[in-house]
């Protein structure tokens, strides 16, 4: 599975956990689509990410995600919300 990159992100070298970049996106017009993957289906599953945030604003932000809750589609993901 590749990543399909929007709005041009950038890789960095310095902010990494494994391998040898990361990608670093700028929280607004950024992100990177894996394509339609993902669908555990009915049974158990685990998902987990590493991020570095520099800020939180007050809005939700998906740090990943399957599905489309503006649409009603069933789906999981991984936020922050900066209202607590």
């Amino acid at each position: 599975t590749s990543l399909t990159p929007t709005g041009s992100p950038t890789f960095s070298s310095s902010d990494k956990i494994e391998g040898s970049h990361s990608l670093d996106l700028n929280g607004t017009s950024q992100h990177a689509s894996a394509g339609d993957i993902l669908d555990p289906g009915t049974g158990s599953f685990s998902v987990s990410c590493w991020f570095k945030r520099d800020a939180l604003t007050t809005n939700s932000e998906h740090i990943i995600a399957k599905g489309n809750r503006a649409s009603g589609d069933e789906g999981w993901g991984i936020y922050l919300s900066g209202s607590g």
